[in-house]
C-alpha cells in the first residue's frame, strides 16, 4: 500500500511539475503567447449571417493583428462613401480569400495596389473597393453584389471564383439545399462557464484546448454532414458555376457597370513537386491532385467559355501566374510578391480596357 501511495505522489509532483512548466512555457516563452477563446477573437475578424450570401461583414470598423483594415461599410480597406464622387471612376473586386488577399497587409492588397499603380499611370480619378469576403464561392458574391455592392454604383466590376466553388464537387446536394448556417468556431468562443474559468486560468488547457478544436476543424469536411456526399465527382456543378458567372456578368450590366471576368491564379498544377503538393489543403475540397488539376481546368473552360459567348473584357491571371510556387504561400494565396505581380497584371490590363472603351 505504501509504495502505491510513493508512486502516485510521485505521479502527483511530476504532473504538477509538468503543467507549472507548461504555464511559464505558454506565458512567457510560447510565439503565441497569452490566449483565451475571447482575446483569439478580438484578434479576428468578427462575422455575422447574411441573407444573400452565408455570412457578412458587419458595418463597423474592424483590425485583425493590425494586419488587415475593414471600414465601417464592412469592406476591406480604406473608408469610401457610398455616393460615388463626380468624375470618379469606381472599381470593385468580388472574390474569396484571394481577392480580400489573406497575406497582404494594411491597403498592400493586390485590388487597393491596383488603385496605387493606376494613379501612378496618371488615372489619378480611380477608386478601388475591395469586396472580397475569406470563404466566399461565386454564389456568395453574386448575393453580395446584388444584394448591397451594387448600390456604391461601381463602373467596373472583377469577378472570379475557384477554390471555394470546388469544395462542393463531391456533394449531392444542389445549391439550395446545402445548409451552410453560420456560427462561430469553438476556437473562439467559450463552451460553458467551466470552459471559460480554465481558459482564464491555465494556459495548457487554453492551448490544448486550442489544438483540440483546430484539429477536430481540420478532421471536418469542406461542408455541412447535413446532406450526403459522393465518392465521385459530381460535375453537375460546373452548371451551377457557369450560371452564376453569367448571371454576375448581366447583373454587372444591368446596372450599367463593365464585368471584368478573370480565371482565379493557383498553385496548382500537373507539374507540383511533392513539395508543393504538401501546401495544398486537398482535404478542404475533398479532390486529390489529378482531380483538382481537372476541376480547375473545367472551371477555367467555363470562364473562357462565358467571355465569348457575352463578349466580356477579360484577364487571364491564372494562365500568368499558375504554377510560379513562388507566388504562393498555399494552393492559392498570394505571398507578398505574388500580390504585386497580380496587382501589375490587373493594372496593366484595366488601363488597357479602359483606354479601349473611352476611345471606341
Amino acid at each position: 500500500m505504501k509504495r502505491i501511495k510513493d508512486i502516485a505522489l510521485v505521479v502527483v509532483i511530476s504532473l504538477a511539475v509538468a503543467i507549472l512548466a507548461g504555464e511559464v512555457y505558454y506565458r512567457f516563452i510560447s510565439a503565441q503567447g497569452y490566449i483565451t477563446p475571447a482575446l483569439l477573437k478580438a484578434r479576428g475578424l468578427e462575422y455575422k449571417p447574411g441573407n444573400f450570401a452565408r455570412y457578412i461583414l458587419p458595418q463597423k470598423e474592424q483590425t485583425s493583428r493590425g494586419k488587415y483594415y475593414v471600414n465601417k461599410l464592412g469592406y476591406r480597406g480604406h473608408d469610401f462613401s457610398v455616393e460615388k464622387q463626380p468624375g470618379t471612376i469606381r472599381v470593385m473586386t468580388m472574390g474569396g480569400s484571394s481577392v480580400f488577399d489573406v497575406g497582404a497587409l494594411d491597403d498592400e492588397d493586390w485590388p487597393h495596389r491596383v488603385e496605387q499603380l493606376l494613379k501612378e499611370r496618371g488615372l489619378n480619378n480611380v477608386e478601388v473597393i475591395n469586396a472580397g469576403i475569406i470563404g466566399y464561392n461565386s454564389a456568395d458574391s453574386l448575393g453580395r453584389f446584388i444584394a448591397e455592392a451594387h448600390t456604391f454604383k461601381p463602373d467596373y466590376v472583377f469577378f472570379f471564383s475557384a477554390w471555394n466553388d470546388l469544395k462542393y464537387f463531391k456533394s449531392t446536394q444542389n445549391l439550395l439545399r446545402r445548409q451552410e448556417i453560420y456560427t462561430e468556431s469553438p476556437l473562439l468562443h467559450y463552451t460553458s462557464g467551466v470552459d471559460r474559468f480554465l481558459c482564464e486560468t491555465s494556459q495548457v488547457y487554453a492551448h490544448l484546448r486550442q489544438e483540440y478544436y483546430a484539429w477536430r476543424e481540420r478532421r471536418q469536411p469542406a461542408v455541412s454532414e447535413e446532406f450526403a456526399h459522393s465518392n465521385e465527382v459530381n460535375f453537375e456543378h460546373l452548371k451551377q458555376y457557369r450560371l452564376n458567372v453569367e448571371l454576375f456578368v448581366e447583373a454587372a450590366r444591368n446596372i450599367g457597370a463593365v464585368p471584368i471576368l478573370m480565371t482565379e491564379p493557383t498553385l496548382i498544377s500537373p507539374a507540383n513537386t511533392d513539395f508543393e503538393k504538401q501546401r495544398i489543403k486537398y482535404q478542404s475540397v475533398e479532390l486529390n491532385h489529378e482531380q483538382l488539376c481537372d476541376a480547375y481546368q473545367r472551371v477555367e473552360t467555363i470562364v473562357r467559355e462565358v467571355v465569348a459567348a457575352k463578349q466580356v473584357d477579360f484577364i487571364d491571371a491564372s494562365k500568368e501566374l499558375s504554377g510560379r510556387t513562388e507566388l504562393f504561400w498555399d494552393h492559392g494565396h498570394l505571398t507578398m510578391r505574388g500580390s504585386e505581380t497580380l496587382a501589375q497584371l490587373v493594372s496593366r490590363e484595366f488601363e488597357r480596357i479602359y483606354k479601349q472603351r473611352i476611345s471606341g
